[in-house]
This record gives structure tokens, sequence and C-alpha cells, in this order.
């Protein structure tokens, strides 16, 4: 009797087996996420049925880029992200048909915003944030080649610290969501000397005449550069040009003239450099006749001039001098001991440090 009973619990047990392996269904389970721009594959599984099996999209809205094959696969490359809810319908080879319903989330891809770098200076502190769309929580991390000296990437995607070399560094970030998605960018990452003033001077001018200095000239930093007028004045008649860093023009009037420059490159670095801008009066030879001088009689006299820049040369450039007279070049005194009687014509010319010259032509009477 007992061994009766037990039979009939297991003969029992063989038939909800077997019910259970006939019923055609489809596996409904969470679809694995997808991604914008990503080539995405799921099949689709058979629960009972006998093979061979047919599938097709039967309603709702499939992800765009994606399409349902007749043997179950989901494939394609979504386009737009979402979450999509669709109905799929089976069909097994005894005629039996099941319908599954099915939702799937198509993430936005994950990009890397960020597509350049502001420079960096050598010796000051450096700060610049990585961005991206797309993802939730992001890591970051340099992928290929390497940071400045003196820099690193944390995985929040801040590049910070002290660069300690000029030079461009070229180098891959990558960024990650710790899921599916993930992207690169190569980057490059300028090291600039800190920008300088070239020290130097403004040469003299000469009130009256046209006037143009050497350019200003400026190191570090990253061209090009903007030139300014950070304090004092600059003559009347003369200005800086912003772009080239040239002062020219014509000054109206003799002085000294204290003033700063400044200077600024692309990316708003700034400099500045002290100068004093001089004009002076024209050279003018003074003297406009000499005293007469007698033969045999030590003789001496001094050209005076004013203006321009010493010191000064003087020359006798056309005309004589009596025989035994000279022209101190350095000091324009006119001096020696004549031989002979005579009327001597000559013209003198007096040159400043600046290239700048007077002339004045004069008459010496020798007597006996």
């Amino acid at each position: 009797m007992r061994l009766i009973k037990v039979v009939g619990v297991v003969t029992v047990a063989a038939a909800v087996v077997t019910g259970v392996a006939g019923a055609f269904k489809i596996l409904v389970e969470p679809l694995p996420r997808g991604v914008v721009g990503t080539p995405y594959s799921y099949t689709f599984k058979p629960i009972g049925g006998a093979p061979p099996y047919t599938y097709w999209f039967l309603a709702g809205v499939l992800p765009p880029g994606l399409s349902i094959s007749s043997d179950g696969q989901l494939t394609g490359t979504p386009t737009a992200a979402g979450t999509y809810a669709f109905d799929v319908n089976g069909h097994e080879s005894s005629g039996k048909d099941t319908q599954a319903s099915f939702t799937l989330t198509v993430l936005e891809k994950l990009t890397v915003t960020t597509n350049a770098l502001k420079s960096a200076t050598v010796g000051s502190p450096y700060t610049a944030t990585l961005t991206a769309s797309g993802g939730g929580e992001l890591r970051w991390w340099v992928s290929a080649g390497v940071l400045p000296d003196g820099l690193t990437l944390a995985s929040n995607g801040t590049i910070s610290g002290t660069p300690t070399a000029a030079g461009s560094s070229t180098f891959t970030v990558t960024v990650s969501d710790g899921g599916l998605r993930s992207d690169t960018k190569q980057l490059t990452l300028l090291v600039a000397a800190p920008l300088a003033v070239a020290a130097g001077e403004l040469p003299p001018a000469v009130a009256g005449k046209p006037f143009m200095a050497p350019p200003l000239t400026a190191t570090g930093g990253v061209p090009p550069y903007a030139w300014s007028l950070a304090g004092g004045t600059l003559p009347p008649g003369l200005s800086l040009d912003s772009a080239s860093g040239v002062v020219s023009g014509t000054p109206t009037a003799p002085g000294t003239f204290p003033l700063t420059v400044g200077v600024a490159d692309s990316e708003g670095r700034t400099a500045t450099l002290d100068l004093t801008a001089t004009v002076v009066r024209a050279l003018e030879l003074v003297t406009t006749r000499i005293r007469a001088a007698k033969a045999g009689r030590p003789y001496a006299t001094k050209f005076l001039a004013r203006g321009g820049v010493p010191p000064r040369t003087w020359k006798v450039v056309r005309g004589r001098l009596p025989v035994g007279f000279r022209l101190g070049a350095a000091t324009g005194v006119l001096s020696g001991t004549a031989r002979k009687p005579g009327v001597f014509r000559f013209t003198v010319r007096v040159t400043d440090s600046i290239r700048e010259s007077s002339v004045r032509t004069f008459v010496l009477s020798v007597g006996p």
C-alpha cells in the first residue's frame, strides 16, 4: 500500500514537468542597455515549443536604428536616446504563437566635449577641468602620451599642478562611466615661458624731426602681443603702435618723459617695463664767425654747438685750413700757428651720437 502511494506521487510530478516543457514562451528578461552610436545586439530566447522559431516585431516602438530579424536577433546601432517599449511575436514549428513585452533603454553617447586646453605658464599654478556630455559618475585618465612635467590629471577630470618647463605636450584622455560608455580625445597643452618685455631703451628723438624707434620686443607667453602705454606719457607728437610695439611720430618739444609700456599676450598674460623717452633740441652749430689770426703767432678758438646728443664730432668737410692749423675732432677747437698771411674759407660739420649734424661755412683771415 505504501509503495503504491509513492509511485502515484512520482507520476503526478512527471506530468507537471511535461506540461511546463510543452508551453511555448519567449523569455522575458531585462534587456541590456544600448548606447547611441554603439552597435547593439540581443537574441530573444524561447522557452518550450519546438524549433525552428520565427520572430517579428508586433507593436510599440523600437529604438531608431534597431530592427528584429526572423531568427530573433535585435540588432543595429541606436541613433536616439530614450526608453522604448515594444512587443515581440514568436512562432514555433508546431504552429503555436506567443507574445512578450520588452523595454529597452538607450543611453546618450558619452562624449568628451573639451576640444582645447588653455595654455599654462612655467612656475605658475595651473587648473583646467575636462568636460563630457552623457554618462553618470565619470572617471578620467591619461591613456596615451604624458602631461607636461608638474601637472597631473585627477579621476574627476581636473588637470592641475605647477608646470616646470616650457614646451608642448600631446596626450590622449579617456573618460568612462564605469559601464557601457567611454570616449577618448587627443589634446595638446602648451606650457609657455613667463611673459616679459625685453630690456631696452628708447633712443633719443629730435624735436621737429620724424622719429621711429626699434620695435619693443617681448618673450614668453603666447603671441600675438598687444602693446599699450601702462603709465606716464609719451612725448607730444609720438605714439605707440599696439600691434608692432613701435614708438614713432614727430616730437614737438624737447624734454624727458618717464613712462611704462605694457604688453599682453593672446591669452591675457601681462608684463610691463619702465622706460624714459628723451627728446632733444635739434643739433645746431651756433658759432657764426671766428676772429682773425696772425701769421707766426699761436691761435686757438672753439666752435660751439647746442642740442643733439653728445658726444659730438667735428670735421672740416669743405675748403682748407691755413697750413699749421688743425680742428680737434673731439673738442671743436681750431688751433695752430699760421705760416703765411691769407684768407681761408672752409666748412665745418658737427655730428652727434645719433648722427644728427649741422654745418656752417667760415672765413678765417690771417694777417701778417
